[in-house]
């Protein structure tokens, strides 16, 4: 990867059934990536998801259904 390896941020509230659109800094790069989600909610669940995906230059392909 060129640059962008790392972009964080929180999302405060996503209601239930709700979707939220993420958008990052610039990603620029070949090759494979991983893409980790981790959530928190106020009762003390967590859980995390991790996706794989590769990178070619500035367009970003998310594998479907996870995996490398």
């Amino acid at each position: 990867m060129i640059c962008g390896q790392i972009t964080s941020g929180v999302i405060d509230r996503i209601p239930a059934g709700g979707t939220v659109n993420v958008s990052s800094k610039v990603i620029l790069g070949f090759g494979s990536t991983q893409f980790v989600v981790h959530g928190d909610e106020p009762f003390g669940s967590a859980d995390s998801r991790q996706q794989g995906g590769k990178l070619y230059l500035f367009y970003v392909k998310v594998n479907s259904g996870g995996g490398d």
